[in-house]
């Protein structure tokens, strides 16, 4: 299953890997400790990214870190702009615009030092928004609350938005 319909999706393992999905599952329960699970998890993790990564795309992610345009991305690795962005949010599970999206909110929440000190509209400057609006409809939109909500559960987990209960 490419990760691209995984998204917003709750799925079995098993659908999106098949039957290696089930190993990794019991290979999860023999482990005998959560730390036993994280190290069983992050060796098949490591494992399946190498094999099934796209070179293409891998290198596509990284010329848009720079901040290339996803135009200017697809023609370095050689592909029509609409075949890139299916292959990229085939291996990724985002397109690339929402991964960049992402990757700002997460460079902004790192960049914040005390979150009821910010001056939000010098933080929308800083990284790239047209307007404080922008960045606020952004925030919203990625973590479920507005900016002046967000409260990380410590500084360490800035990338944590802690959710309400669900009723």
């Amino acid at each position: 299953m490419p990760l691209g319909e995984a998204c917003d999706q709750v799925v079995e393992l098993d659908d999106v890997w098949g039957p290696e999905g089930g190993l990794l599952r019991e290979r999860l329960c023999e482990a005998a400790t959560p730390a036993a699970k994280f190290r069983v998890l992050e060796a098949v993790l490591i494992e399946h990214i190498a094999r099934s990564a796209d070179p293409a795309v891998a290198y596509a992610h990284s010329v848009l870190e720079s901040g290339a345009s996803v135009a200017e991305a697809s023609s370095r690795v050689g592909l029509l702009p609409k075949t890139f962005v299916r292959r990229f949010r085939e291996q990724v599970g985002l397109a690339p615009k929402q991964l960049s999206r992402v990757r700002r909110l997460q460079r902004i929440l790192a960049s914040i030092h005390r979150p009821a000190d910010v001056d939000w509209c010098q933080v929308a400057a800083q990284h790239g928004y047209t307007d404080q609006a922008h960045l606020i409809h952004d925030f919203r939109d990625l973590t479920g609350v507005t900016p002046t909500a967000y409260r990380p559960s410590s500084p360490q987990r800035r990338n944590h938005v802690p959710l309400s209960p669900v009723a």
